[in-house]
């Protein structure tokens, strides 16, 4: 029998999580981080200017990379914000509330489907052992909205596939369509979405089904159209060509060699493209170098592509940690970096003589967490608990932004995701669970007679 007082026992639970968190995000100042400042000036300009524009539009000369560099929604939310507060712990405070919702309704869907304490209890193990959550939630980044927007289609979806009427169907599409002017990283999800949604036509056979699914395109069109008339070159974000360059061939020309070679590289580079005289043809070449890099290298690259990905679902998230907390060391290391490069036992001892040895011993925690979760999200797909397009949905989701993010998979990325992983959970522990007691149950031996 369910306890009628575990869902408001949650809710304040989930609400004097958030409030420590924001009682430290004031105390420690540690709310921004080198993106912060790119999303201010973009808010900033959309209030003084209305235009998107991730620089100071008024002092600077306009650098085309600007237009483009941040798509417009985290900027019209910290406008929004802005409306009741100056004050930049007021987009915190908003960012709590959403996340509050978030945790909330996950927390509930979770006790209407399962219930029972057992399963409940990997839902708060998962909110207490990734800390990196609530740190994002309390920067001014756009990981926190984004992640608002992702769940709430998801749920859309869910209330689609229940009552089959398709004003959800709508919601679903048009809430992914605000996630892609958010983060650009939904730049490309049109592709699985519009694939999941001719799987999702067969079964349900309503044509409204496939029209939505185009607003994704038609938005990333419509915005890449509006950054054609800015620049003379038809993207949705700038931030393709600066990722490319310094995350994915710069994670080539670093592995095969060190960081100042890349850096150096990169430098010779941008300095070969500003000598181009259109923004295209700038843009074109910054690609087609990136582009050649990765192509040349592919086993190397495929390497480091993997192991992003592995890094963004293992990575405790030491660095925005350290910076929440502005305990930022004078130098970022890493150890699987400096094994790589030293060996075990030099590049073990190199690291551990640079770090504080609490903080190890807090993101040691949090990457055994991040190992037990593997085993429990990949079981989960196999429960019938929840709707099987609703599962085959999230875990689309779920591997697009692993495979995006590449090389450049930071637990940061992991943020805008955890709360569907946090949905995930319990449901992947009972699949787990019942395999359990089965073979504990084929292994007991009927007496003889």
């Amino acid at each position: 029998m369910k306890n009628s007082n575990l869902p408001y026992n949650a809710f304040l639970s989930i609400l004097f999580i958030h409030v420590v968190y924001f009682m430290l995000s004031i105390i420690f100042g540690g709310i921004y981080t080198l993106d912060s400042p790119e999303y201010i000036h973009t808010a900033s300009n959309l209030i003084t200017h209305g235009i998107s524009y991730a620089g100071n539009f008024t002092t600077d000369i306009p650098n085309p990379d600007l237009y483009s560099l941040r798509p417009p929604g985290y900027g019209f939310f910290i406008m929004m914000c802005s409306l009741f507060s100056e004050n930049h712990y007021c987009i915190l405070v908003i960012q709590n509330v959403l996340s509050i919702i978030v945790l909330y309704f996950i927390y509930k869907f979770i006790y209407d489907k399962i219930g029972s304490k057992d399963g409940l209890f990997w839902f708060w193990i998962g909110l207490v052992f990734f800390p990196v959550y609530f740190v994002l939630v309390n920067m001014v980044m756009a990981d926190a909205v984004l992640g608002f927007i992702l769940v709430m289609a998801t749920f859309s979806l869910h209330k689609y596939l229940v009552s089959h009427q398709w004003i959800f169907i709508l919601f679903f599409n048009l809430l992914l369509g605000v996630s892609l002017l958010v983060k650009p990283v939904m730049m490309y999800f049109w592709i699985p979405n519009l694939l999941f949604s001719v799987y999702l036509y067969f079964r349900h056979f309503s044509v409204k089904i496939l029209l939505t699914a185009f607003i994704l395109p038609l938005i990333a069109g419509l915005w890449s159209y509006r950054n054609y008339q800015k620049t003379g070159y038809f993207h949705f974000s700038s931030i393709k060509m600066q990722n490319l360059l310094e995350l994915n061939a710069g994670a080539v020309i670093s592995y095969k060699y060190d960081h100042e070679t890349m850096k150096s590289h990169r430098k010779l580079i941008r300095s070969e493209s500003d000598k181009m005289n259109t923004y295209k043809k700038k843009s074109e070449f910054l690609l087609r170098t990136a582009e050649d890099t990765i192509l040349n290298n592919k086993a190397i690259y495929s390497y480091l592509h993997l192991k992003g990905m592995a890094n963004f679902m293992l990575a405790p998230g030491r660095v925005d940690i350290e910076t929440f907390f502005k305990r930022s060391p004078e130098k970022e290391i890493s150890l699987l970096y400096e094994v790589e490069k030293k060996g075990l036992r030099a590049g073990a001892q190199y690291y551990f003589s640079n770090v504080d040895f609490v903080m190890f011993l807090v993101v040691l925690l949090i990457f055994v967490w991040n190992v037990l979760c593997l085993p429990l999200l990949f079981a989960a797909f196999f429960n019938t608990k929840l709707p099987l397009p609703l599962r085959i949905f999230i875990f689309i989701l779920l591997t697009y932004i692993v495979f995006v993010s590449g090389p450049g998979g930071y637990a940061r990325f992991k943020t805008a995701i955890y709360p569907l992983i946090l949905l995930l959970l319990p449901f992947g522990a009972e699949i787990i669970n019942q395999k359990i007691m089965a073979y504990k149950k084929s292994r007991i031996k009927l007496p003889a007679s």
